[in-house]
């Protein structure tokens, strides 16, 4: 059997963080100066979940209120389910719902220097501000090969 257990969800900007540390505990190692880490790295991000999680309800009940309840978890765990993009793993970590306010959001980052293109990179892992925008009218052609709108 296997060994261990592993995620196929990744998010970004955790895999960043968790990169960021593995890359200077290799320099700190590799250089001699400083000590790296000998101790367990604890990193806890439980307050990015959702508060309300898709419940699973045993389906093999026979009750009414256990298959209203099965209906409305599978209603729930829909905003979790993969859409084939490149959001499947966030989504099924925080759902649909939280997806849909992150591409809702608008940033205006100032200033992207070394720092600031880290969190550029990490603004668009997530999606923030992904939605796509209202598709402008296109310019009509019109007699004589001139475009109007144009």
């Amino acid at each position: 059997g296997g060994g261990g257990w592993s995620s196929p969800v990744a998010l970004g900007p955790v895999a960043s963080f968790v990169g960021g540390v593995g890359a200077q505990e290799v320099i700190k190692a590799v250089s001699g100066v400083f000590n790296p880490i000998e101790q367990i790295l604890y990193f806890d991000a439980v307050e990015a979940l959702p508060k309300a999680l898709p419940n699973l309800v045993d389906a093999s009940s026979s009750s009414e209120a256990a298959s209203e309840a099965a209906a409305a978890s599978e209603e729930s765990a829909n905003g979790f389910a993969p859409r084939n993009d490149r959001y499947d793993g966030q989504r099924a970590l925080i759902g649909e719902d939280l997806c849909n306010a992150l591409r809702d959001q608008r940033w205006f980052v100032v200033g992207a220097g070394a720092i600031g293109c880290e969190l550029l990179k990490n603004i668009a892992l997530l999606g923030l501000g992904a939605r796509d925008p209202v598709p402008e009218e296109k310019p009509k052609a019109r007699g004589g090969g001139a475009v109007e709108g144009a």
